[in-house]
């Protein structure tokens, strides 16, 4: 176990996996936490499930990670994209309400969309639809979800991963396309208000989808754009930018082969 420093130059105490992965010991180590109250909020909560790693790690070092929790979780990863998720967007979650808008306002318009001034929206975490293919439980698990008064935006976040394939019922389908399948063929009905229906892809560098726009009908409109998490990070008016951004280069140097500089004390 080694005590490296976080993006606020704190020093945590953090393993790495036999192939080089950083993991810290407490889960709550590689969040943004942003004020958030009560803690923790149950979006983390449900994603402290155990993780069945301990052949990617030392036996020593996998008791240390393990030890807090009594089980390792992936949470505890610096390439969990859901800690990722969680930091950008959870603390918005539980912002006051004029914060919370003005992000998504801000965030629609640098998306190219014409929403005017946002005075009501919600944002959701981890949040399962049903399925597009036949409308039952067990649909896709959406990783962020924005709803203003007219516009939803459906969020799939990438980090060190690829875009899944083998997905729908006929296997055929990858992540993107069940997600888009759901916003033309169910949203219109789900959420008859929503005139402006989005496919958001978050990627740490390269466009994970094209840009398209497509008329579902009359007054309806379904709209794919990608963004990378720096210029996430980066919207004007949120809450954290600054830290977010030391956050962001925080997990970008641990996810590169070399190791950071570390404290034997």
């Amino acid at each position: 176990m080694e005590r490296i420093k976080d993006w606020n130059g704190r020093w945590i105490e953090a393993g790495r996996s036999r192939g080089g992965v950083w993991a810290v010991r407490d889960w709550v180590d590689n969040l943004v936490r942003g004020g958030t109250t009560p803690w923790p909020p149950p979006e983390l909560t449900q994603k402290l499930c155990r993780a069945d790693r301990a052949s990617c790690f030392d036996p020593d070092e996998f008791e240390k990670l393990a030890s807090p929790l009594g089980y390792y979780s992936d949470l505890q990863s610096v390439h969990s994209e859901d800690a990722l998720t969680w930091s950008v967007f959870g603390p918005l979650i539980y912002s006051a309400p004029d914060v919370r808008h003005l992000f998504v306002e801000t965030l629609l318009k640098r998306l190219g969309i014409d929403c005017g001034c946002v005075r009501a929206s919600t944002i959701w975490l981890w949040r399962r639809l049903p399925h597009p293919d036949n409308f039952c439980s067990g649909g896709p698990e959406i990783d962020f979800g924005i709803q203003a008064e007219d516009v939803l935006i459906l969020g799939e976040a990438k980090w060190r991963s690829e875009v899944g394939t083998g997905q729908g019922q006929d296997g055929k389908k990858n992540q993107l396309e069940v997600r888009r399948l759901f916003l033309r063929k169910m949203a219109p009905r789900l959420f008859p208000d929503s005139r402006q229906l989005l496919l958001l892809a978050i990627s740490p560098g390269k466009p994970l989808q094209a840009e398209v726009e497509e008329f579902i009908d009359e007054d309806r409109e379904l709209i794919q754009r990608s963004m990378t998490w720096a210029g996430l990070c980066a919207t004007t008016n949120h809450q954290g930018t600054e830290e977010l951004g030391r956050y962001l280069r925080w997990k970008q140097d641990l996810s590169q082969p070399v190791a950071p500089s570390v404290s034997t004390q």
